[in-house]
């Protein structure tokens, strides 16, 4: 295990209600399902590694483990413990924001609203992609949007291919053609002053905003820029 990792067990708990539906709850999810099997489906059917990390600011790896079940009967509130999947977590305590494992395992009553923000982006980017499937074949606009936008979280310092500067851990990037940009950076490659500078980029990145709602036709799709909003404004949330 590396030095700078924090993993911290968080796992995915499972109860029985009177009315036999199960229970499910983690610091950053909770809900119920009609038994057992569709609540084992709730998980199965995602890929939850890669939605923790992407849609979790503070969460830098993952660890899944078996399904524990309950050695002995157990009651909370009402309900039966029937078992927990072990789940570990590499967090990064330097994110502070409400998208944040740290902080819906103290606020639960916010993982409702952050729910509702994950499946909005969920379905911007599935509109996204069938956009871009549109486009591809249709034509090419210089080779470029046949890269779908799709931010990652660093799991150590990079160094940006556009602006020289550091990308640091912990933060969303964009991988794109064999290098890694900062995520303002690669918007002006593509189709800004194509300045070297960090805080250019920036500066073009967020005049973008001008044009939300009136999306001109010679830029990536307006989704596109909406996703990289949230995750430039949530990388800029952690050194405030």
């Amino acid at each position: 295990m590396k030095i700078n990792e924090r993993y911290r067990k968080c796992p995915i708990k499972f109860y029985k209600n009177p009315d036999g539906t199960i229970y499910y709850e983690a610091p950053f999810i909770n809900g119920t399902a009609e038994n057992m099997d569709k609540a084992f489906k709730v998980f199965s059917d995602t890929d939850w590694e890669y939605d923790l990390m992407y849609y979790y600011n503070d969460v830098l790896d993952v660890k899944f483990g078996s399904f524990e079940p309950a050695i002995r009967d157990l009651k909370k509130h009402g309900r039966t413990y029937i078992g927990k999947i072990n789940l570990e977590l590499d967090i990064n305590p330097d994110f502070k924001d409400e998208h944040t494992v740290q902080h819906l395992a103290s606020n639960p009553q916010d993982i409702p609203k952050h729910q509702r923000f994950v499946k909005d982006l969920k379905d911007k980017r599935k509109r996204q992609e069938f956009i871009n499937k549109l486009k591809s074949g249709v034509k090419k606009l210089a080779g470029r949007f046949t890269e779908m936008f799709d931010p990652v979280k660093t799991r150590e310092d990079l160094i940006c291919s556009h602006c020289g500067e550091i990308i640091p851990r912990g933060t969303y990037y964009e991988e794109y053609q064999n290098g890694c940009y900062h995520l303002e950076c690669i918007w002006d490659k593509l189709y800004g002053e194509k300045s070297k500078s960090y805080e250019d980029c920036r500066e073009y990145f967020f005049s973008l905003q001008q044009y939300i709602g009136n999306w001109p036709n010679d830029l990536d799709i307006e989704d596109d820029y909406l996703i990289d909003l949230e995750f430039v404004k949530s990388n800029d949330r952690r050194f405030k």
